[in-house]
């Protein structure tokens, strides 16, 4: 169903349907415009004698003939009704106020209907975005996820017509207006999205929130060299603090204690920001690599913590003009330093836990890694 969504149900939530405007809606509120049967012969008594007064009531039904009833009893019931609905049918008939449809998918039968794909895009596999599309007080409201661990930037087009589309970013709270958007011949409104891996947004039409104007492009950058004063923080066994001249994991170190540690370190350097990076509009400090999440300090605020891809810290209303002091905190997981202990006797481990079987494989690369940019947007 690509560009369509769907939900998969069993009979329970069968029962509760009922059909307005010829569409099937559930309790909650939940509409949809098909229901797909599956391809079985088999069916339930109960099943059938819902499906045909949905039908009657205006709902269209997808699927192949009933021929036989699950269980021991009820096959003349079943194959009543089935003549009732399907009749001879080889492409489509009209049953009371909806009609079944005899063969073909559920996607090529809603394209044949005339009903464009709520949401699709190009440029990506077909499984690397998912959605779900939700309806609230005259707004389309649309989450969008990136499936992937690669950065996405695609055209997608959204079955909405009429209305300003903004990108809310769930994470953030920050509401844009897309750097690109238009109408399409065909009545819906194509946006270009940029998703880094794994993240999401929401893309809404017709809000009345006040959304800022399309992010300036990042243009200029200036490598965060070092070095780095580094020192640590655990309630188990800690090394002493130390400066790195370059940036790299912990696990690459030959000194045991910081090889397997597990806890925060505090990396402390300064930015030497040009005025002109000082002055800009959008200014992000980038991370590159982190095992596994950071807090970002600058002139001793706390700009943000962040925990996945793209780790970009915004700088835009604290960088300065000239000497600033940054320190990021770092916090690995608990794997390294428990595979450190299960090395020593147990009346030297700093660690307790009931795990007993530790993952295989080499240790969970830690730190803050990089490389760090200052990255703004230049004229």
């Amino acid at each position: 169903m690509p560009g369509f969504d769907y939900d998969v149900t069993d009979e329970e939530a069968l029962l509760t349907l009922r059909v307005e405007n010829g569409e099937l809606t559930l309790p909650d509120g939940m509409r949809y415009r098909i229901l797909v049967l599956p391809d079985l012969p088999v069916i339930s008594p109960t099943a059938i004698k819902k499906i045909r007064s949905l039908v009657e009531a205006g709902a269209t039904v997808l699927g192949r003939k009933s021929e036989r009833a699950t269980g021991m009893q009820g096959d003349a019931e079943v194959r009543r009704i089935a003549d009732e609905l399907w009749g001879s049918c080889s492409s489509e008939r009209r049953v009371g106020k909806g009609r079944i449809v005899c063969s073909g998918t559920g996607r090529d039968l809603l394209l044949r209907d005339k009903i464009a794909p709520d949401f699709e895009f190009t440029g990506a596999p077909v499984e690397a975005l998912d959605y779900i599309h939700r309806t609230a007080g005259g707004v389309e409201i649309y989450f969008v996820s990136n499936q992937g661990e690669q950065s996405l930037q695609v055209p997608a087009t959204f079955r909405v017509a009429g209305k300003k589309p903004q990108v809310w970013d769930g994470v953030s709270g920050e509401i844009r207006t897309p750097a690109f958007w238009s109408a399409t011949p065909d009545g819906r409104t194509r946006v270009d999205l940029n998703l880094p891996p794994y993240a999401s947004a929401y893309v809404v039409f017709g809000s009345s929130a006040t959304a800022l104007p399309p992010a300036p492009a990042i243009t200029q950058q200036q490598a965060i060299e070092g070095p780095w004063h580094v020192r640590f923080t655990s309630r188990a066994k800690s090394p002493a603090a130390q400066d790195f001249p370059t940036l790299k994991s912990w696990t690459e170190s030959p000194d045991p204690d910081l090889q397997y540690f597990s806890g925060t370190a505090i990396y402390s350097t300064t930015i030497d920001a040009p005025a002109a990076a000082a002055a800009s509009k959008r200014i992000l400090l980038d991370l590159g690599t982190v095992g596994e999440v950071a807090e970002v300090f600058l002139n001793v605020k706390s700009i943000g913590t962040y925990w996945d891809p793209p780790m970009q810290a915004d700088l835009t209303a604290s960088l300065k003009p000239g000497a600033n002091q940054l320190e990021i905190r770092v916090t690995n997981l608990w794997i390294n330093r428990l595979k450190g202990d299960a090395q020593l006797p147990v009346a030297e481990r700093t660690t307790r836990t009931n795990i007993t079987q530790l993952p295989k494989g080499p240790l969970m690369a830690s730190g803050l890694m990089g490389p760090v940019v200052l990255r703004w947007a230049g004229k």
